[in-house]
């Protein structure tokens, strides 16, 4: 596992959503993303749905999870 540091909040989304962009990338197909819910992912959310609506999105599958044990 890579350990990254970020010097803002901004720079930790510019770098998320660059990671989601790259996995979309993927000639794996379909891609298939588990969004967890919650306020805390929501500005990577925000900033990624304005990069994946100029995306084909035939290949995207995104599915919803909850990272607690209930």
């Amino acid at each position: 596992m890579q350990l990254k540091t970020f010097n803002s909040e901004s720079a930790f989304i510019e770098a998320s959503v660059k990671y989601l962009e790259d996995v979309c990338a993927s000639d794996d197909k379909p891609i298939r993303l588990a969004l967890s819910g919650g306020a805390t992912p929501a500005p990577i959310y925000r900033a990624f749905a304005k990069k994946v609506s100029k995306m084909s999105k035939a290949n995207l599958e995104f599915y919803l999870v909850d990272e607690r044990y209930v």
